[in-house]
C-alpha cells in the first residue's frame, strides 16, 4: 500500500498524472487486507487492545472461564457477521456490483476478504477456546 501511494504521489508531482483510483484501491481493498486478514494474527500475537483492570485482579481459573465465555459470545458475532459477509459478497458478485468510481472496479472480492478475515478471526478463538478448556482440564487434576 505504501508503495502504490508513494507511486500515486510520485507520479502527481512530477508527471502531474495521479494513478486512476488510488484513494478507492487503498481504501478499499489495501485497507481491506491489511486489517480483516491481520486480526486472527493479532489475536495470536495478543497485540489486540485489552482491558485487564478486573480481569488481572480474578484467578488463572476464573480468567479462563471468562475468556471461553466471551470467546464464546464473540463467536455467535462474529459467525453471524462471517455469514452475512459471505452472503453479501455472492449477492454482490451475481448482480455485478461495481464501485462508483472512474475504474469501476467490482466490490465482491473485497468483501469476500472481510469474510475470510472474519472467518480466521473465528478459527483463531475457537483454537484459544480449546486451549483456555485445556487448561481448567489440566489444572483440575
Amino acid at each position: 500500500m505504501m508503495v502504490w501511494i508513494f507511486a500515486d504521489v510520485f507520479m502527481r508531482t512530477l508527471f502531474n498524472s495521479p494513478i486512476p483510483g488510488t484513494t478507492e484501491i487503498t481504501g478499499e481493498y489495501f485497507m481491506v487486507i491489511i486489517i480483516f486478514l491481520s486480526l486472527s494474527y493479532a489475536l495470536r500475537k495478543k497485540d489486540h487492545i485489552q482491558v485487564l483492570v478486573l480481569f488481572e485482579k480474578l484467578s488463572d481459573k476464573s480468567q479462563s472461564v471468562l475468556k471461553i465465555l466471551t470467546n464464546i459470545l464473540i463467536l455467535v458475532v462474529l459467525i453471524i457477521s462471517a455469514y452475512t459477509m459471505f452472503n453479501t459478497s455472492i449477492d454482490s458478485l451475481e448482480r455485478n456490483i461495481r464501485s462508483s468510481s472512474v475504474l469501476g472496479y467490482p466490490i465482491s472480492p473485497a468483501l469476500f476478504l472481510i469474510a475470510i478475515g472474519i472467518t480466521f478471526l473465528c478459527c483463531r478463538l475457537i483454537v484459544e477456546s480449546i486451549e483456555e478448556i485445556k487448561f481448567l482440564i489440566s489444572d483440575k487434576n
